[in-house]
């Protein structure tokens, strides 16, 4: 197999593999958001916020409360579906 070929498979596999995980993190922050344990406020996250937020694990992620400031572990909360 020649480089150039080796590279453009490559680049193909990254390429898929970041719209699926743009994809995967677009429909998380449309259909989830957090509840601040501090002053109970709910809000969503941004794309880029929610992607790069750290993880303990699926359901939880290290963000901070955009009404009171608090930092710390918060669940993913899925939204309820509004008809």
């Amino acid at each position: 197999m020649s480089p150039l070929l080796g590279l453009i498979q490559t680049l193909i596999i990254m390429g898929l593999i970041f719209i699926l995980a743009y994809k995967y993190v677009d429909v998380r922050t449309k259909n989830t958001h957090f509840e601040c344990p501090h002053c109970r406020s709910s809000f969503k996250l941004s794309k880029s916020s929610f992607a790069l937020a750290l993880k303990r694990n699926m359901y939880e992620r290290m963000v901070t409360c955009p009404v009171c400031g608090y930092k710390g572990w918060m669940e993913i909360i899925n939204d309820e579906n509004r008809n």
